[in-house]
């Protein structure tokens, strides 16, 4: 994800003019919201077995010989609160979009053809801050 984020911070401040960069470009930004998404998902949370179910698991039934057998069951596992990978992650990519935009602003000329590149980025800070906001505060 940083390549992507740094490969496009380059072609934005750096245009590359060339026969086939802007469908590259579109597959770098679709890379980039696939593994966005695949990072802020449910994907890096906790899981934990949860309690109840362990001691029903622990819990020995007996067949019709009166031989114990233990119950197989099935796992059921409760989320834990949002992992700490999933906010540094967020915090990370949207402090370095929104730094990379406040660039782009303030100290060059950009091109006429990087308002998707800077469409990019926005999103991303937006994504993180919506987030962030989302994640519950007491673990």
């Amino acid at each position: 994800m940083m390549i992507l984020i740094v490969n496009s911070a380059y072609s934005l401040f750096i245009p590359v003019h060339g026969k086939y960069t802007s469908a590259i470009d579109v597959l770098e930004r679709a890379a980039m919201a696939s593994i966005f998404g695949y990072l802020l998902g449910n994907n890096f949370q906790i899981k934990k077995l949860s309690r109840k179910n362990q001691e029903i698991n622990d819990l020995s039934k007996e067949n019709s010989e009166g031989e114990k057998v233990k119950e197989d069951s099935e796992h059921k596992y409760e989320n834990e609160e949002t992992n700490n990978v999933q906010v540094i992650i967020a915090t990370t990519i949207g402090i370095l979009s929104l730094l990379i935009l406040m660039i782009a602003r303030e100290f060059t000329q950009l091109p006429d053809d990087a308002l998707a590149t800077i469409s990019q980025f926005k999103t991303f800070v937006s994504g993180c801050i919506g987030f962030l906001i989302g994640v519950p505060k007491n673990k």
